[in-house]
């Protein structure tokens, strides 16, 4: 038979585990809430492409000229390094 003090050592035993429990779950609350409001940032950065001759963050029609323009010799490959897409040129 257990003595009547197993039994409030038991519940003291059972409260503070569950203060314990209580006590980590709202503190991972607090430390991994953060200040999310759930809204995206934006990044102000651009990133380099190759066939981007330009580098205007589009390849489009200009690009295709700056190309064609450095082919024909009317531009410098060295003032457009991300006109070769498939890095065949060389600035040497």
């Amino acid at each position: 038979m257990l003595h009547p003090s197993d039994i409030v050592n038991k519940k003291i035993i059972a409260v503070i585990a569950v203060v314990i429990v209580l006590l980590v779950a709202s503190l991972s609350y607090v430390f991994l809430k953060g200040d999310d409001d759930n809204s995206s940032e934006s990044l102000d950065a651009l990133l380099e492409v190759y066939g981007n001759a330009n580098n205007d963050a589009k390849i489009d029609e200009n690009d295709i000229s700056i190309v064609q323009d450095i082919i024909s010799g009317n531009k410098l490959f060295e003032d457009y390094p991300f006109a070769d897409a498939n890095c065949e040129w060389s600035s040497e």
